[in-house]
């Protein structure tokens, strides 16, 4: 598993909502990496509106490439620890169901898992 160099977050929750075409110019919807040495875990802290969300891998302008997605439809947003995500192109396009509020965000690409504080 080759680990990715970002992951941005898109949705409606966000500030720049679905749009996919200014995001490269921000830093308020891109993951960093949590720890050096270790390329497969990203965090973010932040806040966020009501609204679906869910992290793209690669930005591919055509909403094809690889996400981080809910395993479930309107899976629950916040308070979760170590909760299941899946890592993939096409598939269901679930989205994780966010209240507006502050968060810090945790992706683990390897293991597929997302912790929401």
């Amino acid at each position: 598993f080759t680990p990715y160099e970002k992951i941005w977050l898109v949705g409606d929750a966000t500030e720049l909502g679905w749009s996919l075409d200014n995001i490269e110019a921000t830093t308020s919807q891109t993951m960093t990496l949590k720890e050096a040495g270790n390329p497969y875990v990203f965090t973010w802290t932040g806040a966020l509106n009501n609204g679906e969300l869910k992290f793209s891998c690669d930005l591919q302008k055509d909403w094809g490439g690889f996400w981080v997605k809910a395993t479930r439809t309107d899976e629950p947003f916040g308070g979760q620890n170590k909760a299941q995500c899946i890592l993939e192109t096409g598939g269901n396009d679930y989205k994780l169901k966010v209240t507006a509020g502050t968060y810090t965000i945790t992706i683990d690409t390897l293991n597929e898992t997302i912790t929401v504080e």
